[in-house]
């Protein structure tokens, strides 16, 4: 359990007010709500990263699992935080775990299209199943522009669906590989092809603010 007293009274590091608020909070708290969330979740999506190295080294437990199944690691993958997921890895955080919903941190970090993340989460050993990929797809996400050009020599289905309804090409544009994404184009693959919920090829590189990639689209019509 975290050490309060001294974690407050600690002065060499200063809280953020409002954590503070939080953590007085959860010191007058025993037992603590069974529905509540911690301040370690709350840290783990929006403050700095000093302050959960704090939360940590006054025994904050990074196994904690909300009631609704969420773990630390998928709270900071929900808010993009590749810092807290670093740290919370090198803590050993369980990288597994699904919330009520279905979402984990592979998952998350999949379908925003954190692919640097998502190979992180699975050298420290993540179960790849709800990402849904084929060998092709995780080469494009994970792999090199050889690797790809090797599997597409095996002519293999250039439209399979990966969990968030997106081919090959629709990753490669979502990660901004432009070289792959032309490797799949020229063996083929729909360059019409819609993800989830219909999004068109467009809004991946949109929603990553990613300007050369949708150039690129746009000059290939």
């Amino acid at each position: 359990p975290v050490d309060y007293d001294t974690l407050l009274d600690d002065e060499g590091f200063e809280l953020d007010p409002e954590i503070r608020a939080f953590l007085e909070e959860e010191r007058k708290s025993d037992p603590e709500p069974p529905d509540r969330q911690p301040v370690l979740a709350e840290v783990v999506q929006h403050a700095g990263i000093d302050t959960l190295r704090l939360l940590i080294a006054h025994g904050a437990d990074v196994r904690y699992r909300s009631s609704k199944g969420y773990t630390l690691l998928t709270l900071a993958a929900c808010a993009s935080r590749k810092d807290a997921i670093d740290l919370l890895l090198a803590h050993g955080a369980p990288v597994d775990g699904e919330s009520n919903w279905g979402e984990s941190a592979l998952s998350v970090s999949s379908r925003m299209g954190q692919f640097q993340t998502v190979a992180k989460l699975l050298a420290h050993g993540a179960d790849q199943t709800p990402l849904q990929w084929s060998p092709l797809m995780r080469a494009v996400a994970l792999g090199t522009p050889d690797e790809v050009a090797a599997l597409l020599a095996e002519q293999p289905d250039l439209e399979v669906r990966d969990r968030w309804h997106r081919t090959p090409l629709l990753l490669a544009i979502h990660a901004g590989d432009r070289e792959k994404a032309a490797l799949l184009l020229a063996s083929g693959a729909d360059r019409d092809a819609t993800g989830n919920c219909e999004r068109p090829p467009a809004s991946y590189p949109c929603e990553n603010d990613d300007r050369k990639t949708l150039q690129w689209l746009i000059e290939r019509g």
